[in-house]
């Protein structure tokens, strides 16, 4: 009877710790058995920058099957889209891949010191598959020979004997990161990458592709990337500590708004921006203290976007400041945190800083305005100013005859269309105002006057500003 309890027993443990002992000894021998059975191995991989042309990818594979596709994915910087395509395949021996993405081109463009994250995918004619883990490289500029300074997700590449001009600018970032960081509600984890240059001169081969002689008449402090997490700037100017804290600032705004960071409008942008400015100059208040004195306020909160005049860039810059530190001075940072986080949740402007303020834009305005002694904006007097409309002229049909003398052709060019064009595997994130670039049809930034910090305008400014205030003094007795 003793016994027969025995191998009842022994046969109940058998019948619980079987399955667990027959699926533990599975998942170590079916690995292997899939190793043995896949046939592709990758000889050789290779990612190379191509600077400013773009970014070649190859591949060398061993299979016992012909390889019929290969696609290579890839993510620029800290873009929410992954983008993929085919590469082109030849087949003599074993398989070389190769593909080449184009940055040359300004909806193409990627700044020096972006991280670009990569995998392939191999397919054999029997269906066999072969997906390689994801890996990282930097889209450098090879004429020159980088070193890296880093603290937390900020990191600083510089070249040449600016090592403590790259540490210093390293540490504004970071000291902006954590002080923005929670203000923002933004993500501090994610990698932040900075790329100096030692003038202007050599900066320019790195900005977006544009008017030549924009960009040469302007001074290029910086210019920050939003989606990609990436800032250009120059080291050799008196601006530079300025510009790395500005323009990251730009980066948490984006990141704290995420899907939504279009809907943040150009006055929050830029005086946020200043706000965690650590280096902020005198030149922004100075013009704000010019358009106090002589009634030249703009009407930042219903204003589309940035204005177009050098003079009224500057009063924007400084209004914007005063106007943001105005709000945190009088509601605390932590309704900037309600703010971003409402903006973000899919709401407008507008009705976030209702919700969050439980007043309207023009009454905040207005009560700042009060603060600084100048008069209220009413939009009634906006109003008033529209000029007379003019009547629209009848458009005739086209015809052969007017047709010839016309200066266009309604006619698509077929010469445009883009071959092997990139297939985004996720909605593209939109880019938002403020300093990050955004691509207008005759591949300039529209916003690429306030991107590059108007250095270029700002001596300009200056001397209107002291012109207008010495047209304005009266002549001692």
């Amino acid at each position: 009877m003793t016994n027969i309890k025995i191998s009842y027993r022994l046969y109940l443990l058998f019948i619980l710790f079987f399955p667990i002992f027959a699926y533990i000894l599975a998942s170590i021998i079916q690995p292997q058995i899939l190793n043995a059975e896949n046939k592709i191995k990758i000889i050789e991989e290779s990612v190379k920058t191509e600077f400013p042309q773009g970014i070649r990818y190859k591949l060398e594979i061993d299979s016992a099957n012909r390889i019929e596709e290969v696609i290579v994915r890839f993510r620029i910087g800290q873009q929410a889209t992954m983008v993929y395509d085919y590469m082109e395949l030849e087949n003599s021996g074993t398989t070389h891949a190769n593909f080449f993405w184009r940055t040359n081109t300004a909806s193409r463009h990627i700044p020096p010191g972006t991280i670009i994250t990569y995998s392939f995918e191999i397919l054999d004619d029997t269906n066999q598959k072969l997906t390689t883990q994801k890996k990282e490289f930097v889209y450098e500029d090879p004429n020159y020979s980088w070193d890296y300074v880093s603290n937390g997700s900020v990191t600083v590449g510089y070249h040449g004997p600016i090592k403590r001009r790259a540490k210093a600018v390293l540490d504004v970032t970071f000291k902006t990161v954590e002080r923005m960081g929670p203000i923002l509600g933004s993500d501090l984890s994610v990698p932040i990458r900075i790329t100096i240059y030692n003038n202007n001169r050599e900066m320019l081969g790195a900005l977006p592709p544009g008017s030549k002689s924009i960009r040469t008449e302007l001074v290029t402090e910086g210019q920050a990337y939003t989606t990609m997490g990436t800032i250009l700037m120059q080291a050799g100017g008196s601006l530079a500590l300025g510009t790395a804290s500005h323009e990251v600032t730009h980066i948490l705004i984006h990141r704290a708004a995420e899907k939504r960071a279009r809907s943040v409008p150009s006055w929050l942008h830029e005086g946020l921006a200043e706000y965690g400015n650590l280096n902020s100059g005198f030149s922004y208040d100075a013009a704000l203290d010019f358009a106090i004195e002589t009634n030249r306020l703009l009407p930042i909160t219903t204003m589309q976007g940035m204005p177009g005049t050098a003079d009224d860039i500057m009063i924007f810059y400084g209004q914007s400041k005063s106007f943001i530190s105005f709000i945190i001075d009088t509601f605390g940072e932590k309704s900037i945190t309600e703010l971003m986080a409402t903006i973000k949740s899919g709401k407008n402007a507008e009705t976030s800083f209702k919700i969050v303020y439980d007043i309207s834009l023009l009454e905040a305005e207005n009560l700042w305005r009060n603060s600084v002694g100048a008069p209220e904006y009413n939009l009634l007097d906006k109003e008033k100013l529209l000029p007379t409309p003019i009547p629209i002229s009848t458009i005739a049909p086209y015809t052969v005859e007017n047709l010839s003398t016309s200066g266009q052709s309604t006619q698509l060019d077929n010469s445009t269309k883009v071959v092997n064009e990139k297939i985004q595997e996720e909605p593209q994130q939109l880019t938002s105002p403020g300093c990050n670039p955004s691509k207008s049809s005759n591949g300039l930034n529209s916003m690429e006057l306030p991107i590059m910090l108007i250095v270029g305008l700002i001596p300009l400014a200056r001397k209107r500003l002291k012109l207008k205030n010495r047209s304005s003094e009266k002549p001692l007795l």
